[in-house]
């Protein structure tokens, strides 16, 4: 299956992407040369395609060398691969996870569902918050939050179109949501926007972060609230694969460790 991407051949390639993230990293020269080695072994071994099948083989290929090895290079590999979904070159933040020989085999604990109440307690930041709910409630990423204009919310029938490459979904919305979106719909135009221009993934994950922290959840991120609404939805009875359409996925393979 193929790993969720927005990368398309006329756009950077992943090694000018390793120049930029290693541009934002505070490093000896020494630590430099180890991450670009690192990372371009790793781009190497999977032939430049960061496809689900290949991320897979190589953290079983990964799982063979040293201990010292197996941590520096998936802490540096997911360093970088978290960079990639910051940037919007992924549209999935894959996380290597690979186990100690010496570890005995443990499941994944699953995070406690949150109080959605908190999300809807009265607030002077209400960006934020309406950003932090079209997480936890819908699952969009920051991406397809920045898309959302006037002209995709229906606020009649409580729905939201999205639209991605060949693909549109309609999204229903929960009547508390519906109430939050009407005092941000005022004007035509994107939901968000700065003279008229919708704002960057960096600015969404900023105005999450700062939200999160005054109501104490300063340890939730854009993705944990994404995981939020998957665990909701499969304990309201959903399937993993159907899920995934909910959330225009290709595949469910991304949702299995939930299930």
């Amino acid at each position: 299956m193929t790993l969720p991407t927005t990368m398309t051949s006329s756009q950077k390639k992943l090694t000018d992407w390793l120049d930029d993230f290693l541009a934002h990293k505070r490093l000896s020269q020494n630590s430099q040369m180890n991450y670009r080695y690192d990372i371009k072994q790793f781009l190497e071994d999977v032939d430049n395609q960061l496809i689900f099948e290949k991320l897979r083989l190589y953290e079983q290929k990964l799982s063979t060398k040293s201990p010292a090895v197996k941590k520096r290079r998936q802490s540096t590999l997911n360093q970088f691969l978290w960079f990639l979904y910051r940037e919007g070159v992924l549209d999935y933040a894959y996380k290597f996870h690979v186990a100690s020989q010496a570890s005995s085999p443990q499941l994944t604990k699953q995070p406690q569902l949150l109080d959605k109440s908190l999300f809807y307690a009265d607030t002077s930041d209400t960006d934020g918050q309406l950003i932090a709910l079209l997480m936890i409630e819908l699952g969009l990423t920051p991406t397809e939050i920045a898309r959302l204009d006037s002209e995709r919310i229906d606020l009649e029938f409580g729905i939201i179109r999205l639209e991605k490459k060949d693909c549109v979904r309609i999204v229903k919305l929960p009547k508390p949501l519906v109430s939050c979106l009407e005092k941000k719909l005022v004007n035509t135009g994107y939901l968000f926007s700065h003279k008229g221009k919708p704002y960057s993934r960096q600015w969404y994950f900023k105005k999450l972060s700062a939200y999160l922290e005054t109501i104490g959840l300063a340890n939730e991120t854009a993705q944990s609230l994404r995981t939020q609404y998957i665990l909701g939805e499969k304990a309201a009875g959903k399937t993993a694969q159907e899920i995934a359409q909910q959330l225009g996925l290709k595949s469910a393979v991304t949702l299995e460790k939930y299930f």
